[in-house]
């Protein structure tokens, strides 16, 4: 196996993007949880835990949109696999 620098960059795109979008929902999460403590004793605070949250899904969703769009968008083209003999 040979390894190519599309492959290598739909790669590490893909990983990246992957990463930042895992990390905004585990920060989403958190940002729900803490709207679910603060929902009856501070109004505002919870209303901006919301908005935090809202955020953090909308980034979330971007990069998984990112990462899928750099895996299609740089995926192998026709043609025999790199590194055969045809």
């Amino acid at each position: 196996m040979t390894l190519s620098l599309r492959g290598t960059l739909r790669t590490a795109l893909v990983l990246v993007m992957g990463f930042i979008a895992g990390s905004r929902l585990v920060s989403a999460w958190r940002w729900l949880q803490f709207y679910r403590e603060l929902r009856g004793m501070d109004p505002s605070g919870a209303d901006a835990s919301l908005t935090f949250a809202e955020g953090d899904l909308a980034i979330a969703v971007l990069s998984f949109a990112g990462a899928w769009l750099a895996w299609w968008h740089f995926r192998p083209r026709g043609g025999p696999p790199p590194g055969t003999v045809s």
